[in-house]
């Protein structure tokens, strides 16, 4: 299976993979405000699924410093899509994303939004202990650096994320406390919580972590630089009144792209340039802010630059 990113969508494309026609009826029919239904087409002879991204943020951006509210918030949203899964013949847990980078919120909505790809990867012997897999990996990742937690919920998970963390996959007893942890996230993690999860919001995600810089790294034909942005503004071009200046590259435009930090989102406009600006490939409209995200690169006429967000 191979996995394109945008800034706009997400796309599988099948090789020799099959997958569920009935999984994919029950996605489009899922009421679920925490699935981004997938739209399913063919490009050349390949079946491809595609789910829109668009102006949502990508989890990865700030797991590594969300607070006790923030992260039950998202393990009470994961749970509600595992019992969404659970309750539907053709849907499977192995077909749900748990990679932080594939993860996203909705800043309007103000919910987590997590994907379902109904494809058939890998052998059904082995699919249970895959997941499982990933259920510790993904709750280890927003769990992040901390030790200590005041939800009892999140005291629990932790011991047992300890737990596994110190058996070899080899270990036969490693299982079994997979097993455990996904056993307590399914049913036992709404018991005796000390933080309700009326008492977090979204929004708390999102002012967990701000942006304090951000970085365009280039590696190419004009040499290596970087970039490092800390305005709110940021205007790149040729000539001397930008903030950004490329003069060595008669391929850029004298006032090219502004690159606009809002709180925790990033957008890029191009200004009318001659060879454009492009975000992993998909050329930007003139005058149009798009959401840059980080991990994207950001091609600038013909100098691609990776884009790096260091966080307050």
């Amino acid at each position: 299976m191979n996995i394109n990113k945008s800034f706009s969508h997400i796309s599988y494309t099948l090789d020799n993979e099959e997958y569920s026609k009935l999984a994919l009826k029950m996605l489009a029919g899922s009421k679920s405000l925490n699935i981004i239904k997938p739209v399913n087409i063919r490009n050349n002879g390949a079946r491809r699924f595609m789910y829109s991204v668009k102006d949502l943020s990508e989890l990865t951006s700030v797991c590594s410093g969300l607070d006790e509210g923030s992260i039950c918030l998202i393990l009470s949203r994961y749970k509600g899509v595992i019992r969404e899964i659970e309750s539907q013949t053709f849907l499977k847990k192995k077909f749900l994303e748990l990679e932080p980078d594939r993860i996203f919120i909705d800043s309007t909505t103000r919910e987590v939004k997590f994907i379902i790809v109904p494809a058939f990867s890998d052998s059904e012997s082995d699919s249970h202990r895959i997941f499982l897999e990933k259920n510790y990996s993904f709750i280890s990742r927003i769990f992040g650096n901390r030790e200590s937690f005041v939800d009892r919920r999140l005291q629990d998970l932790s011991k047992i994320c300890v737990d596994i963390k110190g058996k070899k996959e080899d270990d036969t007893s490693r299982i079994e406390w997979l097993e455990k942890l996904f056993a307590y996230i399914s049913k036992e993690y709404d018991q005796n919580c000390v933080i309700k999860e009326d008492d977090a919001d979204i929004s708390d995600i999102e002012n967990s972590m701000k942006i304090k810089e951000i970085e365009l790294n280039y590696d190419g034909e004009y040499g290596i630089f970087t970039f490092y942005i800390t305005k709110k503004t940021f205007f790149i071009g040729k000539s001397d009144g930008n903030d950004g200046i490329l003069a060595m590259n008669p391929a850029v435009s004298r006032t090219h792209c502004r690159i606009d930090i809002d709180g925790d989102k990033v957008y890029i406009t191009d200004l009318g340039s001659s060879n454009h600006t492009y975000i992993d490939g998909l050329m930007i409209t003139d005058d149009q802010n798009v959401l840059l995200k980080d991990g994207s690169v950001l091609r600038i006429a013909d100098m691609d630059f990776k884009v790096v967000f260091n966080y307050e």
